[in-house]
């Protein structure tokens, strides 16, 4: 994804944690820099210290949002966030044009595929939870 698409959405969201609140939470960071486990989201929302939100853009000649390789790519990091102790209460994908938020369900875990993460084969990181959690 270019680097002024990722830059302009995480300036937007900047801006939006200036005045909007989560309930009773704060966002206190939106990072283009957070890493987990060498791997690096393209954004990560924070709230109250903790990665909330993960996004991982693509160019839309590419990748839809809804695209499997996006999608496993952002619950990836959530996964791996997990294991470190974080809580990620959702994922999103974005393009210039879509952005789609996901959930991230507590068993997450339950559907990785642990091979495929190790040697990043994106597309086989959840074989079947697409169908499993029909909303995606």
């Amino acid at each position: 994804m270019s680097n002024r698409f990722r830059e302009k959405l995480a300036d937007t969201l900047k801006e939006i944690k200036r005045s909007y609140r989560f309930g009773e939470y704060e966002i206190n960071e939106v990072s283009t820099s957070w890493e987990i486990r060498g791997r690096k989201p393209d954004m990560t929302v924070s709230v109250q210290n903790q990665p909330f939100l993960i996004i991982e853009c693509k160019r839309a000649i590419e990748h839809s949002p809804w695209d499997d390789f996006p999608i496993g790519q952002a619950y990836t990091y959530a996964l791996l966030a997990k294991k470190e102790g974080y809580s990620v209460d959702f994922i999103a994908t974005a393009n210039q044009y879509y952005m789609a938020i996901f959930r991230v369900p507590e068993n997450l875990e339950d559907y990785a595929n642990w091979e495929a993460i190790k040697y990043e084969i994106i597309l086989t990181f959840f074989p079947d939870f697409r169908y499993t959690y029909p909303y995606l």
